[in-house]
């Protein structure tokens, strides 16, 4: 299956991040946003080290929050170019369906929160705002 079908077969079932290791699923979250990335990294982030992450949307924070996690290939359908760019200068192999300017917040008329915080935030401390106002994100 062609990698970006798989990844829209896994959105069309409510599902925005999956984790993959040796061909086996190893995580899979409905939760979007980077909160599902935080807590994954928090909790589990040897689960990240060498996998292939989908994620339906790749900002500069989750990219940051990825390399963070030593992932091996992200699969995406749209990347930012500031993600495109911590993804190239950490030699992280990703593929896009769609790159732009900047990740949007949900009225989409600004960049989004998190990616703005991202330029000056390094990935822990994005897990930090991240898991503390999660309930706002």
């Amino acid at each position: 299956m062609d990698k970006f079908r798989e990844l829209e077969s896994w959105i069309e079932k409510g599902y925005v991040l999956i984790v993959v290791s040796k061909n086996k699923i190893l995580h899979k979250s409905k939760e979007g946003g980077v909160v599902a990335l935080c807590k994954l990294i928090k909790n589990d982030r040897d689960l990240l080290n060498g996998a292939i992450v989908m994620d339906k949307i790749v900002g500069q924070a989750a990219a940051k929050l990825l390399v963070y996690g030593n992932v091996k290939k992200v699969i995406t359908l749209f990347l930012s170019k500031g993600a495109k760019g911590v993804l190239t200068q950490n030699e992280v192999e990703f593929f896009s369906k769609n790159l732009v300017e900047n990740i949007l917040d949900k009225e989409k008329k600004s960049t989004c929160l998190m990616d703005r915080l991202s330029f000056k935030k390094s990935a822990i401390e994005i897990c930090d705002i991240v898991l503390k106002n999660e309930d706002v994100l």
